[in-house]
């Protein structure tokens, strides 16, 4: 156990509670009278104005530095989103050939819900700059080649970026795959 001593020496003292502490009256307990001694010393362990600030910015630099890499994650998950739509009716268009000896007319008429849950329409927003896609051919255009039975059939759709082996652009999906 320290002494007395050791507390002064490393600037510990201890401040009574009060003043008639021993007297074992819990009723005439005075409060403690503020002296040199027991006033509370202003440490200074709060933060300046320019150190907040300063981590302010901080913060804001590195929330701008993830915004930026999150839209170019975004941007190639629509890419992504595209690609797989595309297989997906690519599989569905291939399924209801075999059922029907002919590719459905360009409403997509009867491919729901038996072949595909729903019709895919074209993520949102489009790549804006890149690969030539554009606001208006950001969508997915399905268009039946000559007259019923259709015996052929072009899908088009356009990628911001590069997939895989697909290059950034319009691209269209046929009975022979993607090109």
């Amino acid at each position: 156990m320290k002494s007395k001593e050791n507390f002064k020496k490393h600037g510990f003292t201890q401040a009574p509670l009060s003043t008639n502490i021993s007297s074992g009256d819990s009723k005439t307990v005075a409060p403690i009278k503020v002296t040199q001694k027991t006033r509370s010393v202003k440490s200074g362990a709060g933060f300046t104005l320019i150190e907040l600030l300063v981590v302010i910015a901080i913060i804001g630099l590195l929330a701008s530095v993830v915004l930026l890499a999150l839209n170019g994650a975004r941007a190639k998950a629509r890419d992504a989103k595209r690609i797989s739509d595309m297989t997906t009716m690519a599989s569905a268009l291939e399924l209801y050939f075999n059922d029907n000896n002919s590719y459905p007319p360009s409403s997509l008429a009867g491919m729901t819900p038996t072949y595909v849950g729903q019709i895919p329409s074209a993520p949102t927003p489009y790549d804006a700059g890149t690969g030539g896609c554009t606001a208006t051919n950001n969508s997915y255009v399905y268009t039946p080649n000559g007259s019923a039975p259709y015996a052929s059939y072009t899908y088009t759709f356009c990628l911001g970026n590069t997939v895989g082996r697909y290059p950034p652009g319009p691209h269209t999906l046929t009975s022979s795959g993607i090109q």
